[in-house]
């Protein structure tokens, strides 16, 4: 049984290991990016419409502090979701040069290209650039 702690980092295990970490924590980003935008989209609740000319402009101001907020937590989960497709395909560039450097014949090849698309299928909304300036270091793609 392959134990990530105790294995060799740089590994054609390791790397293996990492791609499909990746892909979970993709998964797990697309949901809560989805969730952020159902409560964003959400309509106020009929009780509060109800009191909101009592109190408007305090319920104002918490909207819009809670907008700012959401929208600050998505661009943060668009940066991760962005890295983590950029970790992703850097791992299968190194599982397929592993690959090769040993002769395998290309046995893994089938997996990458599958895995391959499911990164390149993942929307991207954080270009290169704007990851520079927030002070990531990013790999150019092998692919």
């Amino acid at each position: 049984m392959y134990d990530p702690l105790q294995s060799n980092r740089g590994s054609i295990q390791w790397s293996i290991h990492q791609v499909f970490e990746c892909y979970a924590a993709l998964i797990q980003v697309d949901r809560e990016i989805d969730l952020i935008h159902h409560q964003i989209s959400t309509p106020q609740k009929p009780q509060q419409q109800a009191r909101s000319w009592m109190m408007s402009s305090e319920m104002t101001r918490k909207r819009r502090d809670l907008d700012t907020e959401m929208q600050d937590k998505l661009h943060m989960l668009r940066v991760r979701r962005a890295l983590l497709k950029k970790a992703g395909e850097g791992h299968l560039w190194d599982i397929a040069k592993e690959d090769h450097k040993n002769n395998y014949r290309g046995e893994m090849l089938y997996g990458i290209l599958e895995m391959r698309k499911i990164f390149a299928s993942t929307a991207s909304d954080v270009k290169d650039d704007e990851l520079r300036e927030i002070g990531h270091k990013v790999r150019k793609s092998g692919f």
